[in-house]
């Protein structure tokens, strides 16, 4: 480590960030460190980050989106301890990964779907399995989890699916989904 590398920097990390995290926003501020080279890190630039984030990798690959926001925060917390004026991350945004449309089957790709699973020994079971993820909307780790006690055709013909709640909270709370069971005219 360099001689000007914070104390503060790293008193805020054992602080804040757990162990994994530290290493993590440590290593990011060395490599960041080296890349100036003689160069003290107050003196870096809003260029010097675009550039040090641009580097060439290892791997001869471009650093994906998830590395780069990854970068991306462990400077913004490097400079908030070093630099006391401008802040050269300041107008860095984090990247976003570009939104694919889901593939969705046409028709004939599902008629030989359902073809092939009525041709099978167990053709019930897998057609009402298909039926539920295409017809109903069931997504596939509900249907792994359903259990015989949540189909109630008595009421009405529907299930009822846990699933997960946010991801983004990584909470453990469950939501109550009702999907209709329809069956598949065959």
């Amino acid at each position: 480590m360099r001689a000007e590398y914070p104390s503060a920097f790293e008193a805020r990390l054992s602080a804040t960030a757990s162990p994994s995290t530290a290493r993590t926003y440590r290593r990011i501020a060395c490599a960041f460190l080296a890349f100036l080279g003689p160069r003290p890190a107050e003196s870096a630039a809003a260029a010097d980050i675009d550039h040090f984030l641009a580097r060439p990798r290892r791997t001869g690959q471009p650093a994906s989106i998830a590395t780069l926001n990854l970068e991306i925060v462990a400077l913004r917390a490097f400079f908030g301890v070093v630099v006391t004026e401008a802040d050269p991350t300041a107008g860095l945004a984090l990247r976003h990964p570009e939104r694919r449309e889901p593939s969705v089957p046409t028709l004939t790709e599902l008629g030989q779907l359902f073809e092939a699973a009525a041709g099978r020994r167990s053709a019930a079971r897998d057609l009402a399995m298909l039926a539920l993820l295409f017809q109903a909307g069931l997504r596939v780790h509900e249907l792994v989890a359903l259990a015989a006690e949540q189909i109630d055709l008595a009421v009405a013909p529907a299930t009822r699916a846990r699933t997960n709640g946010p991801s983004l909270a990584r909470a453990c709370s469950r939501s109550l989904r009702i999907v209709p069971s329809l069956t598949p005219k065959c």
